[in-house]
């Protein structure tokens, strides 16, 4: 038979483990607690809860206390189940989406939103696909992409609502428009009106008569409207995909290149680009004017966008 001091040797290190992960149970759950009631007593404020939170548990930033979208997964679980911690699982037990490794890498956000996921893997060694998984199912997390869009003066959107109606009104088809984005190019233009001159604008009326679209045009052009222009959403970003692939060696063949490129858009993608416009008309108006949202426009024949 094994001495006590033996067996007290062998047993103290899993004790020590099971109460040190039972303690760290406890406080998270007190600490969800927290919240929750912070939740219901001040006026199901997020911000107030955040702020008490900090106070409460004396931490220095708030980027050290549980985010938004945390606080809501919380209630949300005390509302449908009555707790705010995981339910237990019958299944095979985790190894990796434990409540610390969740606690872990909501931390680890919250210190360093902008990390990638491959990085934040590494720093807290855990598997990239675990991270994924905790931060898409416990911390319901997603990830965005910033997208850069044109400025906007505060009677912009007015100008564009206005310019959407009156073409819908004036066009049965947009198949017959000569689209540009330089001022003095006939039919239309990004509004640029350092190359508009008046002389300029005269023989555009000339030669087309009631079908100048422009700045100063029969219809007027409205400023600031990349996102409404062909040539600008469409047209050179198709070009420099091609015509940089791979790099030119000199000024004359790079013309050449973007000669051909030019005159070898099939006619079916120039249907869809102007089709696609007609969209974005529809859908500016839909939004007063403001910047385009839904509008996505892919090629039917590959998933690259145009």
């Amino acid at each position: 038979m094994k001495a006590l001091s033996t067996l007290v040797a062998e047993s103290t290190p899993s004790v020590s483990f099971i109460d040190v992960t039972r303690y760290s149970r406890l406080l998270r759950a007190q600490r969800r607690a927290f919240c929750v009631r912070a939740f219901y007593k001040n006026n199901d404020s997020y911000t107030i809860v955040r702020r008490l939170y900090r106070t409460h548990f004396n931490l220095t930033s708030l980027k050290h206390v549980p985010s938004v979208n945390l606080i809501k997964h919380w209630v949300c679980k005390f509302e449908e189940t009555g707790n705010t911690m995981p339910d237990k699982s019958s299944g095979r037990k985790r190894t990796s989406r434990t409540g610390m490794n969740v606690d872990r890498v909501h931390q680890s956000v919250t210190d360093d939103p902008r990390q990638s996921l491959r990085l934040r893997a590494a720093s807290l060694n855990l598997n990239k696909s675990t991270v994924h998984r905790i931060l898409s199912k416990d911390l319901h997390f997603h990830p965005y992409k910033i997208v850069i869009v044109q400025e906007m003066k505060p009677d912009d959107p007015s100008k564009r609502v206005e310019f959407c109606r009156t073409m819908k009104n004036s066009f049965r088809s947009f198949n017959n428009i000569w689209f540009s984005d330089e001022s003095n190019f006939t039919s239309t233009q990004d509004g640029a009106t350092s190359h508009v001159t008046n002389q300029s604008l005269a023989a555009l009326h000339d030669l087309f008569p009631g079908r100048v679209i422009s700045r100063r045009g029969d219809i007027n052009w409205p400023p600031r409207s990349p996102d409404l222009t062909p040539a600008d959403f469409f047209l050179w970003g198709y070009l420099k995909s091609k015509v940089y692939n791979p790099l030119q060696p000199n000024l004359s063949v790079l013309k050449q290149r973007i000669t051909e490129e030019i005159n070898s858009i099939p006619r079916a993608m120039l249907k869809r680009v102007i089709e696609n416009f007609s969209s974005r008309l529809n859908e500016c108006e839909q939004v007063n004017g403001a910047h385009l949202q839904t509008v996505v426009f892919h090629k039917k024949t590959s998933r690259t966008a145009l």
